[in-house]
């Protein structure tokens, strides 16, 4: 059986950065083949897969982490740490970026036609961001870790309770996907982050930490919709038939 792209992409690493690179989607829509993805998107698969190879042995001193190894206390832990915090930090960066552009390019009708209307998509996408984080942060891990303390003590809890993890995964993936769309947006109007010549540095300064969040929004991402999520899930199955057991 051939791994897909999201399977590569938990397993190592390492390949995450090729991802990202040739554009594969491995953080949503990774559950195809590497050969399928290349025929979606008109490449030659044999090239693709032995540049890929080559990827794994210039980088085999450098395989990252295996997030897989993480329980769940320190899977969120780790995506607080590493993701809310410095995606809040990016997102008032970007914000500075794009007003700074808006007020200052307006010799330059072409950047500040671009300007505008990057700061009109932008401004939705930093608030269900936010709200996202805060979602997680004040409700969903907090009811994950009543979750955990009642699976490791005596599951004294109503099974309906536990069947209620499915549906906050639901409604979390789909403000992943609307968050993705929005940064679409502003990755097709700016041409896939494109740095303009003689448009001045401020612009070019914002499509390169444009580029950088969106990295950084995949692989956050990636560990939420791949690994964190179906953690969670699996551990709900094994509670609901200890329940079973424990009622029938």
């Amino acid at each position: 059986m051939k791994l897909t792209i999201t399977d590569t992409a938990i397993l190592l690493p390492i390949s995450i950065e090729f991802f990202e690179k040739h554009g594969f989607d491995y953080y949503q829509h990774g559950s195809i083949t590497l050969e399928d993805a290349c025929e979606k998107k008109g490449l030659d698969y044999q090239k693709i897969d032995a540049e890929l190879t080559q990827w794994f042995q210039l980088n085999e001193n450098n395989l990252g982490r295996n997030l897989m190894e993480f329980d769940i206390e320190h899977l969120i832990e780790y995506i607080n740490r590493t993701y809310h915090y410095q995606e809040h930090e990016m997102l008032n960066r970007l914000e500075s970026m794009i007003d700074a552009l808006v007020r200052e390019e307006k010799k330059d009708k072409r950047i500040q036609y671009l300007a505008v209307n990057i700061e009109r998509e932008f401004r939705p996408l930093k608030e269900k961001l936010l709200k996202h984080f805060e979602s997680e942060d004040r409700v969903f891990f907090p009811y994950i870790e009543k979750l955990l303390e009642a699976k490791n003590v005596k599951l004294n809890i109503p099974s309906y309770h536990i069947s209620l993890i499915k549906n906050p995964i639901r409604v979390l993936e789909q403000e992943h996907k609307t968050a993705l769309k929005l940064l679409e947006g502003i990755k097709e109007l700016t041409h896939q982050y494109e740095e303009l010549p003689n448009s001045g540095n401020h612009y070019n300064d914002l499509m390169i930490e444009l580029k950088r969040f969106e990295g950084n929004i995949h692989m956050h991402l990636h560990i939420e919709n791949n690994i964190l999520f179906p953690k969670l899930l699996d551990i709900e199955e094994i509670m609901n038939q200890k329940i079973q057991e424990k009622y029938h």
